[in-house]
């Protein structure tokens, strides 16, 4: 709930032209945090966080819904013409976020340094040979998991034909 919030509030205010949460001026970062002490207890939240070892509390839980919106910001631009079709995804900007901020995203979108960092993110993506779904286990250990669930059903083909 509070992080969907975090998101929500995210849209409505703040451009997704940085590259992370750290990268957002504190204005931004103070102004998202005053929505959220109006509307929850940040010392309960802060606690709630601490009681299941989440590294950065709040800070932490930010950058999910930054980054999950900045993602979906991306999706829409995309959808409407990215950078083939600049024109077109200008003119169109998503509900609930005000026209600016979805110029200033899409700028930030047509930055080198974004452009670069997005095409070697899609080059480690391509490589990866499993599906990595998150979780507690890392990309490593679910890649050795997959790779042993392999050896096993041949071995046992083998052993059982």
């Amino acid at each position: 709930m509070f992080s969907r919030e975090a998101g929500i509030y995210m849209w409505r205010a703040i451009s997704f032209d940085k590259i992370g949460w750290d990268a957002v001026k504190q204005h931004y970062k103070d102004a998202v945090m005053n929505h959220l002490r109006e509307n929850f207890n940040l010392d309960e939240v802060e606690r709630d966080y601490d009681a299941k070892n989440l590294k950065g509390g709040i800070r932490t839980v930010l950058m999910k819904p930054y980054n999950d919106r900045k993602f979906e910001a991306r999706q829409l631009f995309d959808s409407k013409g990215g950078y083939d079709d600049l024109e077109s995804a200008r003119a169109y900007h998503p509900v609930d976020m005000p026209y600016e901020n979805w110029l200033r995203t899409i700028e930030g979108f047509w930055q080198e340094n974004y452009i670069k960092k997005s095409k070697a993110n899609k080059k480690v993506r391509d490589k990866q040979q499993f599906p990595y779904r998150g979780g507690t286990s890392s990309y490593g250990s679910t890649a050795y998991k997959n790779v042993m669930f392999y050896v096993c059903v041949r071995v046992c083909k083998i052993l059982f034909i």
